[in-house]
């Protein structure tokens, strides 16, 4: 209960009735660090990344792993997916070892690798430019930020300034112009 004006209030969501989990995911040996939605053959699949290096698609329908991916990486700190022309996706993970990989998340495969980092890859974030190649910006540990080109996997730019991991991205539409908004351990917010 809180006091407002003296009058005595509760909020709503306070006396709704606790419901259950409609399905519980468990398969992974260790944290779940990562979580994040990609189609596959056509439907809805929820896709996690953890502590166990793992990476797993999920029918959340049914609760079942359709799909393990190894990514010979202790931990998946970072999920992402990234659409090219509008008809390919693939999914991006950021690991321990400072990398981004690219899934093919039918296939299971990985078909690239983005190495620039030297700490831990923390964050992703798919940045889409109106008439513009997407750009891919990956945080790390140290406080870094890489933006890629989507196509070609080439670094476009660099950004310091966190002082501390690059906890969390998004894409921010300020004026009519497209930023990435990043958030830091240092408690900063940067676009």
């Amino acid at each position: 209960l809180h006091r407002v004006n003296e009058l005595l209030y509760a909020g709503k969501w306070a006396t709704t009735a606790a419901r259950s989990e409609r399905v519980v995911l468990e398969g992974h040996n260790a944290a779940v660090n990562a979580v994040c939605a990609v189609e596959r053959h056509g439907r809805n699949m929820l896709v996690t990344g953890g502590s166990d290096g793992n990476i797993r698609l999920w029918d959340p329908l049914t609760g079942q792993a359709e799909l393990v991916l190894s990514t010979e990486a202790r931990e998946v700190h970072s999920l992402s997916k990234i659409a090219i022309n509008d008809s390919k996706v693939y999914l991006l993970s950021g690991d321990d070892e400072g990398k981004v990989k690219v899934w093919h998340p039918v296939t299971g495969q990985c078909v690239g690798e983005l190495a620039g980092h030297e700490q831990p890859v923390r964050s992703l974030c798919v940045v889409t430019r109106a008439a513009s190649r997407p750009l891919i910006a990956s945080g790390d540990s140290g406080g870094t930020i890489l933006l890629w080109d989507g196509l070609t996997g080439a670094i476009c730019r660099r950004l310091s300034g966190h002082n501390g991991a690059v906890l969390d991205m998004c894409e921010v539409t300020v004026s009519s112009e497209v930023l990435l908004a990043s958030a830091g351990l240092d408690g900063s917010i940067r676009l």
